[in-house]
């Protein structure tokens, strides 16, 4: 994401030095304002589809949990790489849980697109899966 933000960024950079350029090296205020809200809702943007690309991949190991859970061929889950960490899984969590999981995931996801704040939504979306394991 990191690197996104930085593209995002050098892009706004070289954006504004050819608006200064052809404004003969001062632009227009009002034209800088747009260039930086521009950027800042690009930035947020790239943000949001970051993590709800990280989000649609927890959504998919829970459906592999109970994929495996259910009785099915750990070859059939996208995450067949680790399929002992899939039974794992679905023994702690067990069919329930497994399905309040992917509700909470795609809650957070929701909220995501509401312009919640990412970090909050994040943290509360993991206290609450990690409540999951504890009962």
């Amino acid at each position: 994401m990191k690197r996104r933000t930085a593209v995002l960024k050098a892009e706004g950079r070289d954006e504004l030095a050819a608006l200064a350029e052809r404004c003969g090296g001062e632009p227009p205020r009002g034209a800088v304002k747009q260039l930086e809200d521009r950027w800042a809702r690009r930035e947020r943007e790239t943000r949001v589809a970051t993590l709800q690309a990280a989000l649609d991949d927890l959504v998919a190991w829970y459906r592999d949990v109970l994929l495996v859970g259910a009785g099915g061929a750990p070859a059939a889950a996208v995450n067949v790489d680790a399929a002992d960490a899939l039974r794992a899984d679905a023994a702690a969590l067990g069919p329930r849980r497994a399905l309040r999981a992917v509700d909470l995931v795609l809650a957070a996801r929701e909220d995501l697109e509401r312009n919640v704040a990412h970090g909050l939504a994040l943290e509360s979306l993991f206290l609450q899966l990690s409540a999951l394991t504890l009962t």
